[in-house]
């Protein structure tokens, strides 16, 4: 009789466990993932800002100033492509780190 319930005891003592440990473990994910989009939305907005600055010194230059600044853009549009192009294999590796295993 004892037996029983010490084993009783054990089992629910291990399922209270781990169900805490799990919800750690998912705040401390959880926490992580939005400091990251944080981060990668803050550096979006930057960069759009960047280019919003450089598409309005496009649209206001005239005459021979504006070949240059349609150059500009054009550039400062690929420099932040291949930005993000660099940053999508570490986001899949956060997309696939924090799904959960089956």
């Amino acid at each position: 009789m004892i037996t029983k319930k010490l084993i009783l005891l054990t089992v629910f003592i291990l399922l209270v466990s781990s169900v805490l440990f799990a919800n750690d473990y998912k705040k401390k994910h959880f926490r992580k993932d939005t400091e990251q989009r944080q981060e990668m939305m803050a550096d979006m907005h930057a960069m759009d800002k960047v280019l919003d600055e450089k598409v309005a010194r496009m649209n206001a230059a005239t005459g021979e100033e504006r070949l240059p600044a349609v150059i500009d853009v054009i550039n400062e549009f690929v420099s932040q492509r291949k930005t993000m192009r660099e940053k999508m294999p570490m986001m899949q590796e956060n997309i696939e780190d924090s799904a959960p295993a089956e």
